[in-house]
């Protein structure tokens, strides 16, 4: 899944994101970098498990990267909720495409976007033009 240009400026906003400098490395999409808190909830059998939160530290109209204290293997799946800056919420299913050791007890996650989670009842509700 791929935000469109309208619902990445609006996500990234919400962070206080700012463009990243252009480097070496070939992107598939434009990224920022940023530094804020983000929540995690990990799925295991479609179960969700406790929440957890993490550092994000860049964000794509694809997926996003974040810091965390352990390995999380490619293909583990979680629900994370992003803010929108005009109001609202949307939870977004993600699957990690890669994990790197940072340092013995800090790892790189990065995650591509799945789809838009459907809200529950109670829950803000995404703009059905998003998915």
């Amino acid at each position: 899944m791929k935000l469109t240009d309208e619902q990445f400026a609006e996500l990234a906003s919400s962070f206080g994101a700012v463009d990243s400098a252009p480097g070496q490395e070939r992107r598939r999409t434009d990224r920022v970098d940023l530094q804020a808190q983000i929540r995690i909830t990990p799925l295991v059998s479609g179960q969700k498990l406790t929440p957890r939160d993490v550092i994000a530290c860049d964000f794509s109209a694809r997926g996003l990267a974040f810091m965390a204290d352990n390995l999380i293997p490619p293909g583990e799946q979680f629900i994370t909720r992003l803010s929108r800056r005009s109001g609202g919420q949307v939870d977004l299913h993600c699957t990690v495409a890669h994990c790197q050791a940072v340092t013995d007890k800090l790892f790189r996650v990065g995650v591509e976007f799945t789809n838009a989670v459907p809200a529950h009842p109670g829950d803000e509700q995404p703009n059905p033009s998003e998915n």
